[in-house]
């Protein structure tokens, strides 16, 4: 999670997400999960408000979900030893700060967005191959119920 791309260290540079609002967190696992090439999938989600330096906007270039790119931060540790603090300040308080969203939620949150001709997901799931979960999930919500 904190290792560097090229296998060298930490990175000190942890990608978030600013959500106004934990109903958000389903629309941003989806999101996030289909533009990182992720399947479909439901995850835990910490809030870190209060525990770091205030994150630094960092939107996502090429982004096919103008929300999760306008939402993208970064917080950004000067130091292992502060990055540290962060997470036993996480561990500390987990069970007020996580949250969880379900692969069922996830469909869910997807299908509204079909059902209501979103662009952003009719283009992205129209991208999908047939055999990946989303392009399952295309499938599923083209046929008639």
């Amino acid at each position: 999670m904190f290792g560097r791309a090229d296998g060298r260290g930490l990175d000190l540079n942890l990608s978030v997400y600013a959500l106004r609002s934990p109903m958000l967190t389903v629309r941003a696992n989806a999101e996030h999960a289909a533009h990182a090439g992720l399947s479909l999938q439901g995850g835990t989600h910490v809030d870190l408000g209060g525990l770091t330096s205030p994150p630094v906007c960092t939107p996502i270039k090429n982004c096919a979900f103008g929300f999760l790119g306008s939402a993208h931060r970064e917080i950004r540790f000067a130091s292992e030893r502060e990055l540290e603090l962060a997470v036993a300040a996480v561990l500390a308080t987990l069970d007020q700060r996580k949250f969880d969203t379900s692969k069922e939620e996830v469909r869910i949150y997807v299908a509204s967005r079909w059902e209501a001709k979103d662009p952003e997901w009719t283009g992205f799931l129209g991208s999908c191959s047939a055999s990946s979960d989303w392009g399952k999930l295309r499938r599923k919500l083209e046929s008639p119920r």
